[in-house]
């Protein structure tokens, strides 16, 4: 019996972050090994490197030069907390940014746009600056 790919919360995520990605020459990928983002064998724990192999983001952004720049994790209903300390530590470690959407507070629109939206936008926009700061665009 084949099972759903995304439920409701998590399409409508998809469905915010794919508005925005395109100005920002980004690719959206969902259902991730973070095995196959993060460099196992850098991370402090051999139970982490475990860990990455067997599980996944739920959505990842990655740029043009196809690494990632952020990770989406939907805590929903029924999302279990027992992995979130080791996710947690892998992007830390990896320096990358995690954000956890909880529930459908992240979802619902305030003001035509959304907490998902604004955040994936922010993060292109603070590459953005800080490329201009290390192109000397900007003044320290």
């Amino acid at each position: 019996m084949l099972r759903k790919f995304r439920n409701y919360s998590e399409n409508l995520i998809q469905k915010q972050i794919r508005a925005v990605i395109g100005r920002h020459d980004a690719e959206l990928h969902e259902k991730v090994r973070v095995a196959d983002i993060i460099n196992i064998d850098t991370l402090d724990r051999r139970e982490l490197g475990t860990y990455a192999l067997q599980s996944h983001f739920d959505f990842v952004l990655i740029d043009e030069n196809q690494q990632a720049v952020v990770v989406i994790e939907f805590d929903g209903p029924g999302h279990s907390t027992s992995n979130d300390e080791k996710k947690n530590s892998i992007c830390t470690q990896a320096n990358l940014p995690l954000f956890r959407i909880f529930g459908f507070q992240e979802v619902r629109k305030i003001n035509v746009m959304t907490v998902t939206r604004y955040l994936v936008e922010l993060v292109f926009h603070a590459r953005v600056f800080q490329k201009m700061k290390a192109d000397g665009q900007l003044e320290p």
